[in-house]
């Protein structure tokens, strides 16, 4: 979500929750309308226009059905559910793009970290090769402290093998 999406969430949230302050605090009923208004037109005008793109390609999507729900609260004065469900919506997108860019990077960082070869056994001779060239059913050789580049089945010998990077758990 760029920064503006949580610029919009943020100050969404801040007008609703001057809302409720000038409704239940200060019992200034008449000016907590207005700033859930503005709270759902924050959050909610980004959607509106998501789903103004989506209908222009003929797909009908989430935030046509929450822009219906949102105006339609507006049009019947019940400006708290379409404050409500437009911030709802819009801190929801946001936490999705947030954790799916974060997972997108971890996935990245655990890419890096695999070994691009792979010492093989071909002709009785070993052999560097690229991992992905490695082939079911040979034998990979793995010394002592080395990655390692497939998965596979001990044949032989013992070792330790340090998976805390994708474990996230220490040896």
């Amino acid at each position: 979500f760029t920064r503006s999406g949580k610029q919009n969430v943020t100050a969404s949230g801040l007008l609703i929750l001057f809302s409720l302050l000038f409704r239940h605090i200060f019992s200034y009923q008449h000016l907590s309308d207005p700033f859930l208004i503005a709270a759902a037109g924050v959050a909610g005008i980004p959607i509106v226009l998501r789903a103004v793109s989506s209908l222009g390609r003929k797909h009908i999507s989430i935030d046509l059905l929450v822009s219906i729900a949102a105006i339609g609260a507006v049009f019947i004065a019940e400006y708290w559910e379409a404050a409500a469900v437009t911030f709802l919506f819009a801190l929801g997108a946001y936490l999705e793009r947030r954790t799916m860019a974060r997972t997108r990077s971890i996935i990245t960082e655990l890419i890096d970290l695999s070994p691009v070869s792979a010492v093989v056994i071909r002709n009785g001779v070993q052999q560097e090769i690229d991992a992905v060239e490695v082939l079911p059913g040979e034998t990979v050789i793995i010394k002592p402290a080395a990655k390692i580049p497939v998965d596979g089945i001990v044949m032989e010998g013992d070792s330790r093998v340090d998976e805390s990077s994708i474990s996230g758990e220490s040896w």
